[in-house]
């Protein structure tokens, strides 16, 4: 609570703008000044300056609440995004959680993004349709460039009648237009029929409130993580996505491993250990910064994970650093697993969940990577694997369920 920015206070905006002009921006900035250096910076009376400090005081101490407060607290609030999976969801209790971090883990091409779209595009649903309300807005970072906003739209498009309760939406194919605002832009075909009408406002209202943000490395999304709040309040956030955050990893260690090459070090084992030990170190400050996030602001935090190689190739099995280094070579490992999530619109189930057999798990020698520490940041990990003739979703970590699988 010592980050708490000072915006979010009930100080006067002149005190506010004094205070942020000398430097002074949150909660452990302004308690590490002196009465006196407050009173001059903000030119205040000493009466005023202590009613400041008390205030900054209570916001910046741990609140301690009852557990039935927080029971009830939670009991008020929608507390879960569906997986639209009824079998597991159930066992979830109602999906994904808010104020936690949901972890989805898989090899390339099963379709994790496709996923990742599908929640964005439910998420601003009204809550007895399964999202979050309606208006709610999604924060999607984007490691790999794989965000389409042009696959949002068939998903919304494809489920209109029954998300929005209205006809299929016009063609969103934009004309040529000189403007960057969506909503300058010019749709072929107008909005049609009043039902239509309805549908294709719907699907601009879901691409205006889905806001994408491009990150290259682990410390470019630490560092933005921690200016969200006031695009958090004022978009009305209520879903964070990162996807994904193994190819961040991939990236700092090819980003590593060229700066180390260029240099003059002989020790290359001293410096691959540096290395791993500054990913460990940005992983569990980006996990404790989105679990700090997702409690105050009650969001659903989901974050696509990869797979990689358990054992190295003399048969040990691999630690923490091997699944860190190794990950991005997983796909050639994978000889069970294939296909195109290309047609994957909406889920479809078509099993009951059921114990996980020994074998399940992306096989023995395959396992999400990052390896345990990263294991230990998210509270539910769910496993999606594609097989010739369907998909399996398995629920292998949770605080609150047990060992489930189903088909769709």
């Amino acid at each position: 609570m010592s980050q708490k920015k000072l915006s979010r206070l009930a100080i006067h905006p002149e005190v506010l703008k004094k205070l942020n002009g000398s430097g002074i921006h949150n909660a452990q900035d302004f308690l590490d000044c002196s009465e006196l250096q407050v009173m001059a910076i903000a030119d205040l009376d000493f009466i005023t300056t202590q009613s400041l400090f008390e205030l900054v005081s209570e916001s910046a101490s741990p609140r301690i609440h009852s557990a039935a407060h927080i029971f009830a607290a939670r009991l008020s609030k929608i507390a879960f995004l569906p997986l639209r999976l009824p079998s597991l969801d159930h066992v979830l209790g109602g999906g994904l959680s808010r104020g936690t971090l949901s972890e989805i883990v898989g090899p390339a091409g099963v379709g994790k993004t496709q996923l990742c779209l599908m929640l964005t595009a439910v998420t601003g649903l009204a809550e007895t349709m399964g999202g979050l309300g309606e208006g709610t807005g999604v924060l999607f970072f984007d490691t790999e460039s794989k965000f389409s906003a042009q696959r949002l739209v068939e998903i919304a498009q494809a489920q209109a009648s029954s998300w929005y309760g209205a006809g299929t939406p016009s063609d969103l194919s934009p004309r040529p237009s000189t403007s960057d605002h969506f909503e300058a832009v010019d749709f072929d075909g107008g909005y049609g029929t009043p039902e239509h009408g309805i549908a294709t406002a719907r699907v601009v209202e879901l691409l205006e409130r889905t806001h994408v943000i491009s990150v290259d490395s682990s410390a470019d999304l630490l560092q933005r993580l921690d200016s969200l709040e006031t695009i958090l309040i004022e978009q009305r956030i209520g879903l964070i996505v990162i996807d994904s955050i193994a190819d961040l990893v991939r990236k700092d260690a090819a980003s590593k491993s060229s700066s180390v090459s260029h240099s003059k070090r002989p020790k290359h084992s001293d410096s691959q250990h540096e290395s791993q030990a500054h990913v460990q170190s940005h992983l569990i400050s980006i996990a404790a910064t989105l679990k700090k996030l997702a409690d105050i602001f009650h969001l659903v935090v989901l974050i696509t994970n990869q797979v990689t190689g358990n054992y190295q190739l003399d048969g040990r099995k691999g630690s923490d650093d091997d699944e860190i280094n190794s990950h991005s070579q997983a796909p050639a490992q994978l000889t069970l697993i294939s296909g195109s999530s290309n047609n994957l619109a909406m889920f479809s189930q078509t099993s009951t969940p059921s114990s996980i057999p020994p074998s399940i798990a992306l096989g023995a020698n395959v396992v999400p990577a990052l390896g345990n520490s990263w294991h230990h940041c998210v509270s539910t990990r769910l496993v999606l694997e594609q097989f010739p003739t369907h998909r399996t979703m398995t629920i292998s970590k949770s605080p609150i369920a047990t060992k489930s699988s189903c088909q769709f």
